[in-house]
């Protein structure tokens, strides 16, 4: 692999997100198949499990996602992100769902289960003794049937900022809704969470 893909695909860390993330808008507006490569690379599995969240298929997802990725290559020459790429992205993904949704090709968007079904632990991560393992993963599955019994706009919210870690600005422009309305749901979505997990916690 060539040291400039290398470079380029490499997460980066939180202090340069934004020039990483300029660098990439650049590079794939100047035809660089390369930065294109390390955009889906990078963002393929968050924007997958939150549109699968949404339209509750997962093969749906994974064509909505590429037609995402396969537009900005499209008109990658004109192609402009006024805000970070991140959030950039969830909106598209999010719209895309939303349309997919409003064609009637969904009848039930929030099935039980299909929060985040495609996050798994990152290639590389340190071993964990196997007890630990199973607490994590019992955790992990409780945290997630909790969040799939939220209200469906607590819910969004809940996924883009608790489990992808955008923003409340972020999650508002995403959604399409005030950042006062973002607090008011997470507010809402934070004490159910803790009820439910207190409970489970506590067993």
């Amino acid at each position: 692999m060539p040291a400039s893909l290398r470079a380029i695909q490499s997460a980066p860390g939180t202090a340069d997100t934004a020039a990483w993330e300029q660098q990439l808008v650049e590079r794939i507006r100047a035809g660089d198949g390369d930065a294109f490569d390390a955009l889906v690379l990078h963002f393929t599995r968050p924007l997958r499990a939150y549109v699968t969240g949404v339209v509750a298929s997962e093969a749906a997802a994974e064509e909505l996602v590429q037609d995402v990725f396969l537009n900005i290559w499209r008109r990658r020459e004109a192609w402009h992100v006024r805000s970070n790429l991140r959030s950039y992205l969830f909106q598209a993904a999010h719209n895309a769902a939303l349309v997919h949704a409003r064609r009637g090709r969904v009848t039930d968007r929030w099935k039980r289960g299909v929060i985040a079904r495609n996050e798994v632990p990152v290639m590389g991560t340190r071993d964990e003794p196997a007890d630990r393992r199973a607490e994590v993963a019992d955790l992990d599955t409780a945290l997630r049937h909790a969040i799939d019994r939220l209200p469906v706009r607590c819910r969004q919210v809940a996924i883009l900022r608790f489990i992808h870690d955008l923003s409340y600005p972020d999650v508002a422009m995403v959604m399409g809704v005030t950042v006062k309305a973002v607090e008011r749901h997470a507010a809402k979505a934070l004490r159910v969470l803790r009820s439910d997990m207190g409970r489970h916690l506590g067993r």
